[in-house]
């Protein structure tokens, strides 16, 4: 097997490219299914080293191995909701698990079967709506904790999602602004 791989011709630097071993968390798909494609010859960018042993010694470019595995526009991994709406990808899966969003888990070719993914008109719209503390004080010389007592003390629409609290944005920049202007 590893013959079979190391046939694709390699690129002159491994710059931009991962072990082998690593791809599926790049990729977010199955470490089977990227072997697949390096022995299929599907991958144009590999890169070996020959000092390391064995599938250790192959580096494939990520982006080109998740470049056969796409999924529409309508959906979004975890990592992505989390750098839209401000938070970490645990947060995200917490907020699934709490029912705050919607996970769904789509039988894809080349995506693993815990792999989840969330509506992207859900996200944007939970995120036009919600707003956490930390979100909420930047742009301002108050601090998130601050900016929490004073929102919880105005009863500004919340929801939770673990530790996380999420305030409605309209009220709570409104209750903000208020008090900035005052």
């Amino acid at each position: 097997m590893i013959d079979t791989a190391r046939s694709v011709p390699a690129v002159a630097s491994r710059d931009g490219l991962v072990a082998l071993a690593k791809a599926p968390l790049k990729t977010h798909t199955s470490y089977a299914d990227v072997v697949a494609l390096l022995l299929e010859r599907k991958l144009s960018r590999v890169y070996y080293d020959l000092k390391l042993p064995g599938l250790a010694s192959i580096f494939v470019d990520p982006v080109e191995a998740a470049s056969h595995f796409q999924v529409g526009e309508e959906w979004m991994f975890a990592e992505e909701a989390a750098a839209l709406i401000g938070v970490e990808a645990q947060t995200v899966y917490l907020m699934t698990r709490e029912d705050v969003l919607t996970a769904h888990k789509l039988r894809r070719p080349g995506y693993h079967s815990s792999t989840i993914f969330l509506d992207r008109n859900e996200v944007n719209k939970f995120h036009a709506a919600y707003a956490s503390s930390t979100g909420l004080s930047e742009g301002t010389t108050m601090t998130t904790g601050s900016v929490a007592q004073i929102l919880k003390s105005r009863n500004i629409p919340k929801i939770r999602a673990g530790p996380v609290v999420f305030y409605e944005r309209k009220d709570a920049r409104k209750a903000l602004a208020e008090l900035i202007a005052a």
